[in-house]
């Protein structure tokens, strides 16, 4: 890949991904977009960005698999679980203390393949069923932007490996073990029906069409961004967060902006206080 080529990718991935590119990441680029060259059957880059930013629809859905590439798919169920245990103990008590009758709406942003998602719609139903609060009162959007990701997120079924972290109680209620033999389980349609996924690009998307949120996670990502992008999504996020509303980020995202209306309640956890 030559100079000229890394920096128009660099580019495309940086305004519309918010990932930071180094120049040390050229090789991991050259050899995860490879692939994509050979089932083409192109032989240089030249070639491969001139198709994929074309604007035809084929060179639209190779700029769809291109972002999938160069995204980062790492999650599991119950990571940090220090986060889940605020959110059980802390976040929802105070939501039905102050909003008894009201509708709980959380946001996974960047929910990869699910599990961060169904981690939270699993505590949600421990907690209301705990307290005889009607499930259907609890709302999940979850998010990401690679298509691949989401589709594995809508068939929730995982490998028995990575069920692992659910403790014996929550497995036993939420997960459904195939029946075919193999080792692998899936959610329940009790919480898959509380959970709505969709394509959404953190830097680019438009959160205007985002309903209010009580809840949002977004962890595991800013990590990825510059401070400029980092500081944007934080703002974007704020403004679809309710007063009163919790913000968790990852535990090695950094500090958050100075000067916004958000108190510091847990490691990594905020309050939004507008």
């Amino acid at each position: 890949m030559s100079k000229s080529e890394f920096v128009r990718l660099q580019g495309f991935i940086e305004s519309q991904l918010g990932i930071k590119t180094p120049v040390n990441k050229l090789t991991m680029l050259e050899t995860r977009l490879n692939k994509r060259l050979n089932a083409l059957g192109m032989s240089n880059f030249g070639d491969y960005l001139k198709f994929s930013f074309s604007n035809c629809h084929e060179g639209e859905k190779e700029l769809q698999i291109l972002i999938d590439l160069v995204s980062t798919h790492k999650t599991d169920f119950f990571r940090d679980p220090s986060h889940f245990d605020f959110l059980y103990d802390r976040v929802l008590p105070d939501f039905f203390r102050r909003k008894n009758s009201a509708s709980l709406n959380m946001w996974s942003a960047a929910c990869s393949t699910g599990e961060e998602a169904y981690t939270m719609a699993m505590i949600a139903a421990k907690y209301f069923r705990l307290h005889d609060i009607p499930l259907y009162r609890c709302q999940i959007m979850a998010t990401d932007i690679s298509i691949p990701s989401l589709q594995k997120a809508r068939a929730a079924i995982y490998p028995s490996e990575a069920v692992t972290p659910i403790d014996k109680n929550l497995s036993s209620r939420f997960l459904l073990k195939s029946k075919k033999g193999e080792a692998v389980y899936r959610i329940v349609p009790e919480l898959r029906q509380r959970v709505y996924l969709s394509l959404f690009n953190l830097i680019t998307g438009d959160y205007r069409k985002i309903q209010p949120m009580d809840v949002i996670f977004c962890r595991n990502v800013l990590i990825y961004f510059n401070k400029e992008n980092k500081d944007a999504v934080i703002e974007k996020l704020l403004s679809v967060l309710k007063p009163k509303g919790y913000l968790f980020i990852g535990p090695s995202e950094g500090m958050l902006p100075k000067g916004l209306p958000i108190k510091n309640v847990s490691s990594t956890v905020y309050q939004y206080d507008p």
